[in-house]
């Protein structure tokens, strides 16, 4: 197969304000963003080759295009910096969304976030393993309920694989809860943007691939990497289409602190609704970018993910 006869999309991901949830904290707001667009194919042999992210995306206009509002001529920068919580009315918030609202509507990216609060991505356990299977396929992925060597509750899921041998998944369930929904969010990105693509012949494609681009997960260092690998292994597929990767550095790059402040924005606004950043995002609310806002809600006795950007605007801040 040629190359060129392959798709390929980066996926940027990232939550706030922390990865995993806490006991007690049942009603505190999370939200995770993310968007996804098809990378150069002209570029396509860099990636091959080995080549990361941070040195081939500089050189894709599309990326580029997608980003320019958030460019400064002058400075010949991209003004974006880590999302820090603290006063809504802060002139970077404000720019921000300045920033978004100047996005070229013909360019823009769709940035997609699901908020959801802790007690309701509880509650949603079984669905949620449910819907991985089923959107993954193949063997489902089954748990067994553990308490860990620090005595957390935690799930654990055994396995072989014909080449590697033995192993075995354990994470606290407050962990695995929010990877799985991560899992679940990027598989459900790949099935969509995969049918589209090829089941347009004209584009003349015969494969769909996807590099995922996400932050460094919390209690994951340079040594130990349990949750990145716990989530690598969730995303595995037959012909491992999904690879999953993250910058260098945190928080530098500017496909990260995209997906970070747009998550950043968001939570803030679900946490504080008649705040004055939900007051700033209301006037803006003609912009497609943010059509991809959901909300997990549980509606008789199962839980559905709904759109979130006009509801949230005209009902909670008007």
């Amino acid at each position: 197969m040629k190359a060129n006869s392959v798709c390929h999309f980066y996926l940027f991901a990232d939550g706030c304000p922390t990865d995993w949830l806490q006991a007690g904290h049942d009603e505190d707001w999370h939200t995770i963003a993310y968007f996804a667009f098809q990378s150069d194919p002209s570029l396509d042999s860099k990636r091959v080759s080995g080549l990361d992210h941070t040195a081939i995306l500089p050189l894709d206009s599309l990326f580029n295009e997608i980003l320019q509002a958030f460019f400064v001529q002058s400075t010949g920068q991209y003004c974006l910096k880590k999302w820090k919580s603290g006063s809504g009315g802060s002139s970077y918030r404000l720019n921000f969304i300045k920033s978004l609202s100047e996005i070229d509507s013909e360019k823009y990216p769709q940035l997609n976030a699901i908020s959801f609060q802790e007690k309701e991505l509880r509650s949603y356990e079984q669905q949620l393993l449910e819907e991985f299977n089923t959107l993954f396929g193949g063997q489902p992925i089954g748990f067994e309920f553990v308490t860990d060597s620090r005595s957390r509750p935690a799930w654990r899921h055994s396995y072989m694989h014909w080449q590697t041998g033995f192993h075995v998944i354990e994470r606290p369930v407050e962990q695995l809860l929010v990877l799985l929904l991560m899992a679940r969010i990027i598989g459900d990105q790949f099935s969509f943007y995969r049918n589209k693509i090829l089941g347009n012949k004209a584009l003349g494609f015969e494969a769909f691939q996807m590099t995922v681009v996400s932050d460094r997960l919390s209690g994951d260092n340079d040594l130990r990497s349990y949750c990145e690998y716990t989530l690598r292994f969730l995303l595995s597929t037959d012909q491992e289409q999904i690879s999953l990767t993250r910058s260098n550095v945190s928080d530098t790059f500017i496909g990260d602190l995209l997906v970070d402040n747009v998550a950043g924005l968001l939570n803030e606004c679900m946490a504080n609704p008649k705040g004055e950043l939900a007051k700033q995002l209301k006037k803006i609310s003609h912009l497609k970018c943010l059509e991809g806002w959901q909300v997990l809600r549980s509606e008789d006795k199962k839980h559905v993910l709904k759109p979130y950007w006009t509801a949230f605007l005209t009902e909670k801040t008007g």
